[in-house]
Parts: C-alpha cells; sequence; structure tokens
C-alpha cells in the first residue's frame, strides 16, 4: 500500500464509514473497510506498522457506526 495505513484508517472513519477486523496478531493486522449504510465491504487495510496494530487492538471491540 502506498499510503499509511493508519492515516488512511483514521480518514475511513472521519467520514462516517467503518471498519470489520479480519485478522489481528503480532505480525500484524488487516480489516476490511466497510460502509456504513450497507456493509459493503469496499476495501482492505493489511499493515504490520506499530502504530496501526496498536490503533486496531485498542479500538477493535469498540462500537462503531
Amino acid at each position: 500500500m502506498g499510503e499509511n495505513a493508519l492515516a488512511a484508517l483514521r480518514r475511513w472513519e472521519a467520514s462516517g464509514a467503518t471498519w470489520e477486523l479480519r485478522t489481528l496478531d503480532d505480525a500484524g493486522a488487516d480489516v476490511d473497510l466497510v460502509s456504513c449504510d450497507g456493509g459493503e465491504v469496499m476495501g482492505r487495510l493489511v499493515s504490520a506498522d506499530a502504530d496501526f496494530v496498536a490503533d486496531v487492538r485498542a479500538t477493535a471491540v469498540a462500537p462503531r457506526c
């Protein structure tokens, strides 16, 4: 991915959309970017970046949308 995954995830959330966790472990995180209005998967972010993993880990259980 050419852009920072955490910045992309934050922009996605700021637009009112949601995401769903696919995988999360010490090697990285994988999330589906989901539309808020219909739950359609619009994209995916996969990253081993420590900040991205920490953010996903901290918010994966928090309700979104």
